[in-house]
């Protein structure tokens, strides 16, 4: 019989985000590193889920942000609904890939 080979970590499932949530006077204040594809967003919606309660608004700092796709995008949408407030869910220090990928899709006017 031969050897089987070790499995390898497929890097595509891992989560490649970093980030840091604090709560002060009903603003969530969530800051982001890393990468915010499917997996990295999933992983942020479920603590951001964990901390929504008594919550009106959140800011995201996207400072360490190196890359966002469009689960981003759309976590970000539906937080906004969630929340149910125009001004409700902002980002800032965006980086200019960042701040490209809400240029491109129109949501700059919404979310910065």
């Amino acid at each position: 019989m031969g050897e089987s080979l070790p499995r390898r970590k497929n890097n595509l499932t891992e989560a490649n985000i970093v980030f840091s949530i604090e709560q002060h006077d009903g603003t969530l204040y969530v800051t982001l590193s890393g990468e915010a594809d499917l997996f990295g967003s999933s992983k942020l919606r479920q603590a951001l889920v964990k901390n929504l309660d008594g919550v009106s608004r959140i800011i995201f700092d996207l400072g360490g942000l190196n890359f966002a796709d469009s689960y981003f995008l759309r976590l970000l949408i539906r937080l906004r609904k969630r929340l149910g407030g125009i001004s409700s869910v902002k980002v800032r220090s965006a980086k200019p890939n960042i701040k490209r990928i809400f240029e491109v899709t129109g949501l700059d006017k919404v979310f910065m």
